[in-house]
Order: C-alpha cells, then structure tokens, then sequence
C-alpha cells in the first residue's frame, strides 16, 4: 500500500517522487559497503595526476543488484587508520590535503560513460553539516568507476582512498 503524502508544492512533489529528494530524516539506504582503495607505487593504483584509479569490481554495488542511495567520503581525521586487505593499516588521504581539494569521483555505467561528477569535497559528511551526499544511481557498474586528482602532493603506498556507499536492493534484480 503506497503511503499517501500531502501535497507541499508540485515542485517538492515531484522531486520527491523522482528520487531527487529525501524526507530530511531519512536514512541512507537499507545496506552500506565501506570500500577501500589502497595506493600503490605501481599499476592501478598509482597515484598520478590525472590517472584513472579504478575501483575493484564489486557485485553487491553494481546496477543489477542494488541502486546506490549514497556515497561517503571518509577522509582521515586523527590517528584513524584503515586496514588495506594485504595484512596491514595504512592512512587515508587527510582531510586538509591538496589531492582532496583535487579529487573527483566519476561514477560510470555498463558502457562506461560518465553520469555523474562528484567533487571529494562534495562526498565528505563533516563538510556538509553532517549531511551525507544522497544519490539514486539504477546503472552503475562499480569497477568501472575511478577517482582522479590534478594534484597528488602527499600520495604514496603509505595511503589510499575509504568510501561508505549506501544502496539498496534493486526490485528489478535479475
């Protein structure tokens, strides 16, 4: 049973019933992911300016079986250290560093084509007020989304890049 809304303005309404808005209470999606992206001094995740670094691929995130409801950016605040998946914590980029000033996540499909740009700025919470960055991403294909930085002042093996995505089921799963 749909849950009848009032009417505020046809503008909030359809916003609302497009998914380009949430109730200001609501929650970020029914599951999250923490990803992480460790750097590297070769291959994929070599920080370089303007270098693609990709994300691995990554089933649950992937168009036909969830819609990501919302990204975080989870720069490095005090003596916080995430673990790399190779046996070891390293840091993850400081919040008050040039390569977040820089970075951007691009957000691609099926046919790798762009359909979103997000600032690493835009994705942090705490410089949002403490709002999360909400999306409604239906076809993305996580490995071939990528993360690129016109300035890599301070990027080496010693650190990497910690995202929270929020999603949920897609109703459509094939």
């Amino acid at each position: 049973m749909a849950v009848k809304r009032a009417l505020i303005s046809p503008l909030v309404d359809y916003f609302l019933s497009n998914n380009m808005a949430k109730p200001y209470a609501d929650i970020e999606g029914d599951e999250s992911k923490s990803v992480y992206v460790p750097f590297s001094t070769i291959g994929n995740t070599n920080p370089q300016v303007q270098k693609a670094i990709y994300f691995a691929p990554d089933n649950d995130l992937d168009y036909q079986n969830s819609i990501i409801t919302a990204i975080e950016f989870v720069p490095e605040e005090t003596n916080q250290r995430f673990y790399n998946g190779s046996n070891a914590y390293v840091n993850n980029i400081g919040i008050a560093t040039n390569p977040i000033l820089s970075g951007v996540l691009y957000i691609s499909n099926l046919q790798r084509e762009i359909i979103a740009t997000l600032p690493l700025t835009s994705l942090i919470r705490r410089l949002n007020n403490g709002k999360i960055t909400f999306t409604y991403f239906t076809n993305v294909v996580w490995q071939n989304c990528y993360v690129e930085f016109t300035d890599i002042t301070g990027l080496n093996a010693t650190k990497g890049m910690q995202f929270n995505v929020y999603y949920k089921p897609n109703p459509n799963k094939k």
